[in-house]
């Protein structure tokens, strides 16, 4: 038997999205007003895109998903930030709490 948790507890909302927002399977943060933009590093993700089309990007705010991590996540509750766009780090001082459930072979398996 396999654990899954895929679609556990998703919640997906529509932003608008500048250029550098353009694939699914980025880490995005707020820029403004129902706009979204990619992370950089040390930003805090709102989420991650699960589709970008035609100037919008539906991003995961609540759920499962998985992620590259720099080696410092562990699992349990954790903060997090960004450390670029596709990837995660351990983030104790500024980082937002997320609950990792699994991190190994530098993959995040995370639920917002």
């Amino acid at each position: 038997m396999d654990v899954k948790f895929n679609g556990f507890d998703s919640k997906c909302l529509t932003f608008i999205c500048n250029s550098t927002v353009n694939r699914p399977g980025q880490l995005v943060k707020i820029s403004a007003s129902r706009v979204v933009d990619k992370c950089g590093s040390d930003d805090i993700p709102v989420g991650i895109t699960t589709d970008v089309r035609n100037g919008y990007a539906s991003v995961l705010i609540r759920g499962y998903f998985e992620v590259a991590h720099n080696g410092t996540v562990t699992p349990g509750y954790t903060k997090i930030s960004a450390c670029n766009d596709s990837m995660i780090k351990r983030d104790q001082q500024y980082g937002k709490e997320m609950l990792v459930v699994g991190a190994e072979a530098n993959v995040a398996k995370i639920i917002l």
